[in-house]
């Protein structure tokens, strides 16, 4: 069985069986499953799952492995977390979660006691005990975001699902995949930090560049090209400062010597 005690910044998640333990952030924690679930499972439908599913128990009477794509909590998962995740996104920007929500959820899986929160023991704090899937994980984590008001929204730099109360954050709080690769550092920087660094850091390039243009008179096809590109580039940041955005430009960046040669 899973047990989750949840409150405004930790979740910790008890696998009863094997006796582990993991924590997780509030905010990130359906976000992280679902980062988890989806390289693996884009694109499934209820019927390659029924497929798999039918599969699972052959190989399991007949004796042969039996083939676990991923285990989240120590629980094998083939897949139909996913499809209820991407059910309850359903080609949405912005969730809201409601109480109507996690009740289709919650009689869908036939959850029955293990459905409400046992405890409110300190304030904003809940706990959820049996769970037996990680489906009735997501739908314990989507009960507590609905109680205290959270939308869930995509972080515009790494593209993870997180949760907040305020439509004003459009950045988690994750270390940017960006960190160790564009930029560097001891202190490991968050996404909405790392998109102001990048961006510093990448302007500094451009302007070397263009100098090392304009000190050598190159007023030619090549700096027209250097600048019409990087335009482009920058005004994808603008509207999408994604890792990938970030990338494109640092690699058109690196075509280009990176010191300023003087006249």
């Amino acid at each position: 069985m899973l047990n989750i005690s949840i409150d405004q910044t930790k979740a910790k998640i008890e696998n009863t069986d094997l006796y582990a333990q993991w924590t997780v952030t509030t905010a990130n924690a359906f976000g992280d499953i679902y980062a988890k679930l989806e390289p693996l499972f884009q694109g499934i439908t209820s019927d390659s799952l029924a497929s798999a599913i039918v599969k699972r128990i052959a190989d399991g009477i007949s004796g042969r492995p039996v083939d676990d794509p991923i285990r989240i909590f120590g629980y094998a998962e083939i897949g139909q977390t996913f499809l209820d995740m991407e059910a309850f996104i359903d080609g949405k920007s912005v969730l809201y979660p409601t109480f109507r929500d996690i009740e289709e959820m919650r009689i869908r899986h036939h959850m029955k006691e293990s459905y409400l929160p046992i405890s409110l023991s300190d304030p904003g704090s809940m706990r959820f005990e049996g769970l037996k899937t990680i489906s009735h994980v997501v739908i314990a984590i989507l009960y507590y975001y609905a109680f205290n008001d959270y939308k869930i929204v995509r972080c515009r730099h790494c593209g993870k699902w997180f949760a907040t109360q305020t439509l004003k954050e459009q950045y988690c709080k994750r270390v940017s995949p960006c960190f160790g690769d564009i930029i560097k550092g001891k202190e490991k920087l968050p996404c909405e930090q790392a998109v102001r660094n990048i961006k510093q850091k990448q302007r500094r390039r451009y302007d070397a560049i263009y100098h090392n243009f304009y000190q050598k008179n190159q007023f030619s096809v090549d700096m027209t090209s250097f600048l019409s590109e990087s335009y482009r580039l920058q005004e994808a940041i603008k509207e999408a400062p994604s890792v990938d955005n970030f990338k494109r430009y640092e690699d058109f960046l690196n075509k280009y010597p990176k010191r300023t040669v003087k006249k």
